[in-house]
């Protein structure tokens, strides 16, 4: 595999783990929140895209912390999910670094 392909590919997986959480903040929130996640997602820019990715899912934080806060959803429920995200974010990281 060239170093392009490689990179491409963790930028994938990247975007995938942030559209998994993005997928388990829309399953739990029981409002209706409207946003435009493919407009924050479609960047052709890796830098672009990594920062829209963490704006987003800062978004996504603030949702879950609201609905924690107004018990629509589990804390523990959120936490958990939270950190397999982060875990995966760190191995992509990481991967990235070796490239």
């Amino acid at each position: 595999m060239t170093r392009e392909e490689v990179t491409k590919l963790l930028d994938e997986l990247e975007q995938q783990s942030s559209q998994q959480e993005t997928t388990f903040s829309n399953t739990t929130q029981q409002t209706s929140t409207t946003t435009d996640w493919s407009q924050s997602n479609s960047s052709s820019s890796k830098t672009s895209t990594r920062t829209s990715t963490s704006s987003t899912m800062q978004k996504i934080r603030d949702v879950e912390d609201k609905l924690v806060a107004s018990g629509h959803v589990d804390e523990e429920t959120v936490e958990k999910e939270r950190q397999k995200h982060d875990e995966t974010m760190r191995r992509i990281q990481d991967l990235r670094e070796r490239i």
